[in-house]
Parts: structure tokens; C-alpha cells; sequence
């Protein structure tokens, strides 16, 4: 799927910028890495489009604190005014991925053509294990919905050692390891989620 605005190195700085002018208090950076001066946060990646149907364009930021050894990723999400020409935050959720800013390990966020939004952390650069994890969020109904979980591993030295799931949590279909899963569908809040829930579901969580 294609993003509904190419998310350049430009359109990610003036994402980034309009997300630092939103936190009360805090600066925007001109140049490099947007950052949140009062709560000394990191935004990490972001995307603008339309989330909500309303044919505006909304924000959703990836933030990670400023220490730079936590691997704790949050989201925020700005919803465009109906009235005003202004963003007004709608959702802010600490520590809900993982994600450092290493080669390898960095979080990434884009908006596809129906509205959904995509996560994609992994690690890909650090000790035998590699991984990755795709999280689709939907916004229905003034709720940010985990609408898909998407998971990926391989051991670097003993390659049978390795799996794949890609769950539908909406309708509860998908494959695993290249065979059709069929489950009970869910509506799970992003603010309620822990990827427990979908190693569990995807049959990984042993």
C-alpha cells in the first residue's frame, strides 16, 4: 500500500516540527531531530494524512524518552479541527513499542491509503535473534483500534529456528508460518494492548 503523502526526509521534518510547536512549552527544532524540550522526549519518526475520514490532514508521532538507553517507543496521535485550522491532540500513550535509535532497531511509521497506521519496529542488527513486528492501528469511532499484528523471527546461526504471523485482529483470519489461522475477531484498544496478546493469538508464545 502506498502512504497518501510521500514521507521524505522533508515531510518528516515539518511532521516532526508541527509535532514539537503542539507540546506546550516546548521548542521547535529547526534543523535535525525534532525534540520535546519539557518533557525531554525524542520524536522519533512521524506521518501526516487522514485518519479520520474527514479528509484533513491529521499527525501521528513516534516519541522515545531522552534517555537514550530506554527502548520504550510512545505514540501521539493530532486530530485536524473541524472548525479551526489547528491540530488538537487526541491520543498520547507512552511506552507502547520498542525501538532504539540504532541501525537496525529504529521504529517507523507511515499512513496508508485507507486511513490505517502502520508501525514497523524491529531489531535486525543486534545478537543472533532477529525480529520484526508490524502493528496496524485503525481510528474507528474515536478509538485507536490494533486492527493487525504482524511477527517475523529468525535465528542468525540455527536458520529452522525461525516463524512468521500475520494476524487480521479485526476478523481474527490469517497465516501462520504459511497456513491459514482462523480465530475469534477483537476489538482491542491500542491503550490496552501488549504484544502478549498477539504472540498468544499468533501461537508464539511459548
Amino acid at each position: 500500500m502506498k502512504t497518501l503523502i510521500p514521507i521524505g526526509p522533508a515531510a518528516k521534518r515539518l511532521a516532526g516540527r508541527l509535532a514539537a510547536a503542539l507540546l506546550p512549552g516546548c521548542s521547535i527544532a529547526l534543523l535535525g531531530p525534532a525534540t520535546s524540550a519539557c518533557a525531554e522526549d525524542a520524536i522519533v519518526d512521524a506521518a501526516m494524512a487522514d485518519i479520520d475520514g474527514d479528509v484533513r490532514q491529521d499527525l501521528v508521532t513516534l516519541t522515545r524518552p531522552g534517555d537514550r538507553d530506554a527502548h520504550d517507543v510512545g505514540i501521539a496521535v493530532y486530530l485536524r479541527d473541524r472548525d479551526l485550522p489547528i491540530l488538537k491532540r487526541a491520543v498520547l500513550l507512552p511506552a507502547r513499542f520498542w525501538g532504539t535509535d540504532s541501525a537496525g532497531q529504529q521504529p517507523e511509521i507511515t499512513i496508508l491509503e485507507n486511513r490505517s497506521i502502520k508501525i514497523h519496529t524491529e531489531n535486525m542488527a543486534f545478537g543472533r535473534s532477529h525480529w520484526e513486528r508490524t502493528y496496524t492501528l485503525s481510528w474507528r469511532g474515536g478509538r485507536l483500534l490494533v486492527a493487525g499484528f504482524t511477527y517475523a523471527f529468525n535465528d542468525t546461526i540455527e536458520h529452522d529456528q525461525s516463524g512468521s504471523c500475520d494476524l487480521d485482529l479485526l476478523t481474527g483470519q490469517g497465516i501462520r508460518n504459511g497456513r491459514m489461522l482462523s480465530l475469534s475477531g477483537q476489538r482491542i484498544e491500542l491503550a490496552e494492548w501488549d504484544d502478549s496478546i498477539g504472540m498468544s493469538a499468533c501461537g508464539l508464545d511459548n
